[in-house]
């Protein structure tokens, strides 16, 4: 599929570039220079600048996402028309100089380290690591071909669409290699890793899109991700405390450099600048399924950001997309899977759960309510919304270059046109991003367009005489922004972020006897346990199979397992960690531990316990280990 679409784009590309060495050169120049309008282009980013801040303050709040679209498409939608009247982007050398590439390598320094002593526990690494831990175990079995996380023969991956990743498998390639546990590669290895590259990924495009100031963005946007934390599903919390997941490294290191290849290749089309925006969304697929949807978009942004409305820039648009070729063509083969993984699982719902299934859905089609939910999912609904909305609405009228301006026009308008469409949600749901419909201002590169809102005052350095007018209001912009922009600070309690030595990013506690208790049975045996316990074993080594790693992965499962099953497996989560008791209680949990062969046991300390603890003793059961909140009892 690659190779077909790599040959279609070198055979497209030699012709472009035969007709156009073939053309005058008055043919082939831009229609207008980009100071060809000075003061019609400067009227109009002053109004660009107004209507952006008035639209933030009076749209910007909770309950506003349908207006707030309107008023969106129609600023931005009208400046886009204005400007391809006005101007065309071109590239521009940044500045160069080896005080900047230092500070850009302290910087990225910084922020590997950041990652290393930041820990925000994070309970999605029970399958991540899983992922990895399972490679390293049985090496010789089928790669992500099975559930590795419940113990039952024959159950399939609780999302097929997982089969597409391949960095956790890295992970475990290195574990394996090393002799390492896979979760001290990912805490250790792949958050320094990861957090090293989110800066320089982004100098990459700030190269472009700020060249005189692309250090200043960078650090702005690094201070975006780091000081706010107001949501869990804020881009801040999928930044540097969570690097180590593969969503967060598609969308803070691949994401910038699809966006900074495409413009490359738009300005200056080269075979291998082609090649380069190609490996950079393959890369992002591997890292995360949801590059299926975001790493095409991305490119079809950027390339519209950079290419001229001509027919040469049309032709340059359609060899641009065939570098996406590789990744549509997956997320057509992940359909499939998709449709008849669907298709041969039909749960049978009592007519109750139909009825609350069908007023959820008529409720989530009401025209606005999947972009609300999404806009306060991500955003919130206090001082951070509204200053992520301005920036959004005013990031292209604060930018001195042409392909800033078209960047951050195109960015926001083609994403609220296509995939933040008030009447759209549902459809965008069921056929780009599933039901995490959230994810669709992934599309959006609010950090981006925060910074270039953030340098604004560098940009305008040269109109004062005293240079220094310009970084100073810099820095007063971006502090004033970290001190009272956020609702929650980044680095806090309140966001669930312990700063401390490097360590493994998990709930000490918990993972440690989730650690006790795989110790405690053979390889392959059933534990129960309370579930922020058992949410942990998946990621040791030589695992045991909790009965609920997390509901949202046993779920799926309704039609091997059948309702009854998964019921009672909740049941004995619920009961071991003293959330059920009485004599109902007993009884469920004696079936359980006979239906499941259940080999260990996590119970929490309760006032109820002691039924329980006859339960166990009377199941041939020993207790191991204990302390005030917590003992393991293990059978022979």
């Amino acid at each position: 599929m690659f190779a077909v679409a790599a040959a279609s784009a070198l055979v497209a590309w030699a012709w472009l570039a035969r007709r156009r060495r073939g053309a005058p050169a008055a043919a082939i120049a831009p229609a207008h220079r980009p100071d060809a309008h000075p003061a019609a282009l400067r009227a109009l980013r002053l109004a660009g600048l107004a209507l952006g801040v008035v639209g933030a303050l009076r749209f910007g709040g909770a309950g506003e996402a349908v207006v707030l679209w309107y008023w969106t498409v129609a600023t931005l939608g009208t400046a886009a028309l204005a400007l391809l009247l006005l101007e065309a982007p071109r590239e521009v050398s940044p500045a160069r100089g080896l005080r900047l590439e230092v500070a850009l390598l302290a910087l990225a320094l910084a922020a590997a380290l950041y990652a290393l002593v930041a820990h925000r526990p994070d309970v999605d690494d029970a399958f991540y690591v899983n992922l990895a831990v399972s490679a390293v175990d049985a090496p010789d079995q089928p790669l992500l071909a099975a559930d590795t996380l419940h113990g039952v023969a024959g159950l399939p991956l609780h999302l097929l669409i997982y089969r597409l990743h391949g960095y956790e498998l890295w992970n475990g390639a290195l574990s394996f290699l090393s002799g390492l546990p896979a979760i001290q590669i990912f805490h250790f290895g792949a958050a320094a890793l990861a957090a090293f590259l989110v800066p320089i990924a982004h100098a990459r495009l700030f190269r472009l899109l700020t060249p005189k100031h692309w250090l200043a963005a960078v650090v702005t946007l690094v201070i975006v991700l780091v000081a706010a934390g107001e949501t869990h599903r804020w881009y801040g919390n999928f930044g540097f405390v969570r690097i180590w997941q593969g969503k967060s490294i598609q969308l803070f290191v691949f994401t910038p450099l699809v966006y900074a290849y495409a413009m490359e290749f738009a300005l200056r089309p080269t075979f291998s600048r082609w090649g380069l925006l190609a490996a950079a969304q393959i890369a992002a697929l591997g890292s995360s399924s949801a590059a299926l949807w975001a790493a095409p978009a991305a490119g079809a942004i950027a390339l519209c950001s950079a290419l001229p409305l001509t027919r040469r820039g049309v032709r340059l648009f359609a060899v641009g997309l065939l570098a996406s070729a590789y990744v549509l063509g997956a997320g057509w083969i992940a359909k499939r899977w998709m449709q008849e993984d669907s298709a041969s699982q039909q749960p049978v719902y009592s007519q109750q759960e139909i009825r609350e299934l069908e007023l959820a859905r008529l409720e989530l089609d009401r025209p606005g309510v999947r972009l609300e939910q999404a806009l306060t999912s991500v955003l919130g609904d206090a001082r951070l919304r509204r200053v992520a909305v301005a920036c959004v609405l005013i990031a292209w009228a604060a930018s001195t270059g042409a392909l800033a301006r078209r960047f951050a026009l195109v960015a926001p308008l083609a994403v609220a046109l296509v995939l933040l469409h008030p009447a759209a949600g549902s459809w965008v749901a069921a056929n780009v991003t599933g039901e995490s419909y959230w994810r669709a201002l992934w599309a959006l590169p609010v950090p981006v367009l925060m910074a270039l809102a953030g340098v604004a005052p560098l940009q305008f350095v040269t109109a004062w005489r005293r240079r220094w007018v310009g970084p100073a209001a810099w820095v007063f912009l971006v502090g004033a922004f970290a001190l009272f922009a956020p609702g929650t600070r980044g680095p806090s309690l309140e966001n669930r972020v312990r700063l401390g030595w490097p360590s493994l990013k998990v709930e000490p506690t918990e993972y440690a006897w989730a650690a006790e208790l795989s110790a405690s049975v053979p390889p392959g045996s059933v534990v129960a346990a309370p579930s922020d316990v058992g949410v942990w074993v998946p990621t040791f080594h030589q695992r045991a199979f909790p009965l609920v790693v997390r509901d949202l992965y046993l779920v799926p499962y309704r039609v091997q397992l059948g309702t009854p099953s998964i019921n009672l497996r909740r049941w004995m989560t619920a009961i071991a960690g003293g959330e059920i008791s009485g004599r109902s209680a007993e009884r469920l949990f004696r079936e359980g531990l006979e239906r499941f062969e259940v080999r260990g046991v996590c119970l929490r300390v309760t006032p109820s316990v002691e039924p329980i603890r006859d339960v166990l003793r009377a199941s041939g059961f020993r207790r191991s280990s204990q302390d005030q909140d917590h003992e393991i009892w293990v059978r022979s």
